[in-house]
């Protein structure tokens, strides 16, 4: 995952990720490496599904996430790529 789509409040990592009513909802994670390509692992708090904000805005939880089309998935154990 891109290092930009992590927030930290008092040293606690969290996303934003895209719930089953398509709102934007918070999750601590834990981080892992940040990988030779510049992507940060996760290995905690996370499973596969949609995520949102893509590192350039933090998501508003009390609003329904917006669609472009393209889903971003995140694997556990995998870093997610940065799509553009």
């Amino acid at each position: 995952m891109i290092d930009r789509a992590i927030g930290s409040d008092q040293g606690l990592k969290y996303v934003y990720v895209i719930d089953a009513q398509n709102k934007a909802a918070y999750r601590r994670v834990t981080t892992g490496a940040l990988q030779a390509d510049g992507l940060r692992v996760i290995t905690e708090g996370l499973k596969s599904g949609r995520m949102g904000g893509r590192g350039c805005a933090p998501a508003n939880p009390a609003k329904h996430a917006g669609s472009d089309g393209e889903d971003d998935h995140a694997d556990p154990g995998q870093p997610m790529a940065d799509k553009k």
